[in-house]
């Protein structure tokens, strides 16, 4: 019986088992663009597409790059207006995996995200521009950004004026990694069409920004040649779409969804969910129900010691499918998992002591675990 329990555990804790996730994210002419699909709530099923750089960005020319300033220009359209969580357009990660700053999407606020290094204060800043990703209409966006503040300019005009910059003063993206339709932890997928995306290592005035937006609606013709990465994506080749800039930062479609989570990643208050916390702690009580039952029914360790190595049986468990669930795309490692695991087994040990304290427990309940 502990055995089926233990496996009933494992297979919640990694199911749907789809280690080999396909990528839903398409590209071409005969799509006029990159097109990533998304269910309208979260899945664990249906994950969305996602498209990086499979190397981190390089600049070739450094006269092209001004420390502390960038700008992006992006023409695109969004396919609906998501309520369920903040879906990542562009998903910017430093040399270390964290998150540089991302540029998404919810209901129809266009927002962009920035944060600071841990450690460092507050960890997050946000700015957005509400009614600007209507669902189905086309529009062109421009990101400014200095370290005296950042612009947000829709369709050519000033649409948002913000006091924080995207990069650290002195800091570039040189070593960042860039994700489009979805951030690497593959939580939060974005749905609609980008046709043209461009960026610079340099902050742009709000009318180069605006010039540089109205010619990419027009002939699609821009100054990539100054850019960091330039991207038309109705010409791909096969899996890979090449940089039009001179800096070579090309894009890769993956057939199958990587895998880029860390192992037992902090606490996120986006994505604390109360049912799943009640899932975990109750989940690992029977678990701690048997194998101490079957541990005190051995006669061979004491009671406090059958509820410590019960205890340290659950984390190990817990440990397990926590490491596994790395290479799900569907699934999550999460600590905050792991401790509601061993405190629910925790918890059923305890109830136990307290059972045989009171006298209430009776030694025939044994005779069900040989």
């Amino acid at each position: 019986m502990c055995f089926a329990v233990c496996g009933g555990m494992v297979a919640a804790g990694l199911w749907p088992f789809n280690f080999q996730a396909e990528n839903s994210a398409v590209w071409g002419p005969a799509i006029g663009g990159l097109r990533f699909s998304a269910p309208p709530a979260r899945s664990k099923s249906d994950l969305g597409g996602i498209v990086r750089t499979p190397e981190p960005l390089k600049f070739p020319k450094p006269e092209t790059v001004r420390p502390g300033d960038l700008s992006i220009a992006i023409s695109l359209r969004a396919a609906r207006e998501p309520d369920a969580c903040l879906q990542r357009i562009l998903d910017v990660r430093r040399p270390d995996g964290s998150e540089a700053f991302f540029i998404g999407q919810w209901r129809s606020y266009f927002i962009v995200r920035t944060f600071a290094p841990q450690g460092s204060g507050k960890p997050h800043r946000d700015a957005g521009v509400g009614s600007a990703l209507t669902e189905g209409r086309p529009i062109r966006v421009a990101v400014t950004s200095s370290t005296s503040g950042a612009h947000l300019l829709v369709d050519g005009l000033p649409a948002h004026d913000f006091e924080m910059s995207l990069l650290p003063e002195g800091g570039t993206l040189e070593g960042h990694t860039l994700y489009f339709g979805n951030s690497p932890d593959l939580q939060c997928p974005w749905s609609g069409d980008i046709f043209r995306f461009e960026l610079f290592g340099r902050a742009a005035a709000p009318t180069d920004a605006a010039a540089a937006l109205a010619r990419m609606g027009t002939d699609g013709s821009s100054a990539c040649a100054q850019a960091i990465a330039c991207y038309r994506f109705d010409d791909p080749a096969g899996l890979q779409l090449s940089d039009r800039s001179p800096a070579g930062n090309h894009l890769r479609l993956d057939e199958r969804l990587f895998f880029g989570k860390p192992f037992l990643r902090g606490v996120d208050r986006e994505s604390v969910s109360a049912s799943d916390l009640a899932f975990n702690l109750i989940g690992f009580m029977p678990f701690g129900f048997l194998v101490n039952l079957r541990l005190r029914a051995a006669g061979m360790l004491s009671s406090c010691r059958s509820g410590w190595i019960t205890v340290a049986l659950g984390l190990a468990l817990s440990l397990a499918i926590e490491w596994i669930q790395v290479f799900l795309p569907g699934r999550d490692s999460s600590l905050l998992d792991l401790a509601a695991n061993t405190i629910g087994t925790a918890i059923a040990v305890g109830m136990i002591g307290m059972s045989s304290n009171r006298g209430e427990h009776r030694m025939p309940i044994f005779a069900v675990f040989p």
